[in-house]
């Protein structure tokens, strides 16, 4: 994504003086959660440290960026117990605020997401989408497990684990016997209520110049390797996979289960290091991880019957979107 303008039509957050929220429903105490009014101004100014406001109790987009934000690690401490993290937001950051257009980003050296804002009359806060919110501290989650290299395959399965997190937090309070296919929420951006346009769609990544099938991969130089569009691919797999069944009509797969299995693939991964220290695995690489996990992990938990089901829906998704076992392990992949 990419900001469109470095002023705001509307005025930023009111701040008040510096101190973390703090949320009551998170147990650890290390946990905060805090996020800071950049009001515009540039990271290289001089004076740059003196607005970094952190903000509490202000309204609209301000507290909407906040709520978000507790969404996400109310999420994570449900679903991901072991991951302990913080969680710190910067917003209405200037457009060039890293010397190039920047909308949302996680940023691993400061530790934190940035948040630019959309252009035009009716300017938003990337901040004030759920989706896009969880999707930048899903980079962080990845971090955290694989620093994966962020290019081409690997730089795509980044941005699609990120993509799995926003979605699984966006759905967390649907009924179990709600009809995905049909209700669940699979767009990156466009919630009711912000003016963030959706700019990815898991269901149907065609929808925004995503390809579906691995033969359609797009080559090319740009992002890194085509990371945002190529991620469509993985994307579509996980879709077919979360609508997955068992012989009762069931989901196979609720969301906790699915928060464990994506994230605990990502340790799997972690054996495809390369010689610069980054970790470069495939998407053949991850669905190997994800149906690996799900053996070692869930077989002892789940009754045999509906672990095979799970086996057989990776398997199925991974090939709907040509992402075949044989092929892949073949022949080389030329990106």
């Amino acid at each position: 994504m990419n900001s469109q303008a470095n002023t705001p039509i509307f005025p930023p957050c009111h701040a008040i003086p510096p101190s973390c929220q703090r949320d009551d429903e998170l147990s650890e105490e290390s946990l905060t959660i805090c996020t800071y009014n950049h009001q515009f101004k540039n990271r290289y100014d001089s004076d740059f440290n003196s607005y970094l406001e952190v903000n509490g109790n202000c309204s609209g987009e301000c507290q909407q960026a906040l709520n978000n934000a507790q969404i996400v690690a109310r999420f994570v401490q449900i679903n991901l117990p072991s991951e302990r993290l913080n969680y710190t937001s910067r917003i209405n950051i200037n457009r060039d605020f890293f010397k190039q257009p920047v909308s949302a980003v996680w940023s691993g050296a400061d530790e934190c997401a940035f948040f630019g804002r959309t252009g035009g009359k009716n300017s938003g806060s990337y901040a004030s989408s759920l989706t896009v919110v969880a999707h930048e501290f899903g980079h962080m989650l990845n971090e955290k497990k694989i620093n994966l290299k962020y290019e081409y395959e690997s730089g795509a399965l980044d941005e699609s684990y990120a993509d799995i997190f926003a979605i699984l937090v966006s759905n967390r309070d649907q009924p179990d016997d709600c009809i995905r296919e049909d209700f669940w929420n699979w767009n990156i951006g466009g919630e009711s209520g912000t003016n963030i346009t959706i700019v990815r769609n898991l269901q149907n990544p065609s929808l925004y110049d995503q390809p579906e099938h691995y033969d359609h991969w797009v080559n090319t130089r740009s992002d890194h390797g085509g990371v945002h569009r190529n991620s469509g691919i993985h994307n579509k797999a996980v879709y077919e996979l979360l609508i997955s069944r068992d012989y009762n009509n069931h989901y196979l797969l609720d969301i906790s289960l699915a928060a464990e299995l994506f994230y605990g693939a990502l340790l799997i991964l972690l054996k495809f290091k390369s010689s610069d220290g980054f970790y470069e695995p495939t998407f053949l690489d991850s669905r190997n991880a994800i149906y690996t996990f799900a053996t070692t992990q869930f077989e002892s938990e789940l009754d045999p019957t509906k672990m095979e089901q799970i086996r057989s829906a990776i398997t199925s998704a991974f090939d709907s979107v040509g992402v075949f076992q044989q092929s892949l392990s073949d022949s080389e992949i030329t990106l």
